[in-house]
């Protein structure tokens, strides 16, 4: 499946039965199949597979879409069933730096 995808994403055919998934749906899916089948884990996080998909678009010289859409067109690609995105919520704690030269 990973070879199918993957030559139907880097080819240009003119066919008729050429599935209509855009482009960078396709090189995320193959990004994702890739780390899945290199990783120890079947889950991925999104910091991580967009930077695999980054160094995909390079090596092909393919324009690669920056982190806001890219995590749009993952819920693209979700919305077709292919993939499932686990939402967690992050607390981010503000850093204090305090100077400690000016204490007495």
């Amino acid at each position: 499946m990973m070879a199918s995808v993957e030559s139907s994403a880097f080819c240009s055919a003119n066919s008729d039965d050429m599935d209509d998934t855009p482009l960078q749906q396709k090189l995320i899916i193959v990004t994702l199949l890739v780390l899945v089948k290199m990783g120890k884990s079947k889950q991925v996080t999104l910091g991580k597979l967009h930077q695999s998909y980054s160094k995909v678009c390079s090596k092909y010289g393919v324009t690669a879409i920056d982190f806001d859409e890219f995590a749009h067109t993952c819920s693209l690609v979700e919305s077709r069933g292919i993939v499932t995105l686990k939402k967690r919520v992050i607390l981010v704690l503000p850093l204090y730096v305090y100077d400690l030269t000016s204490v007495k």
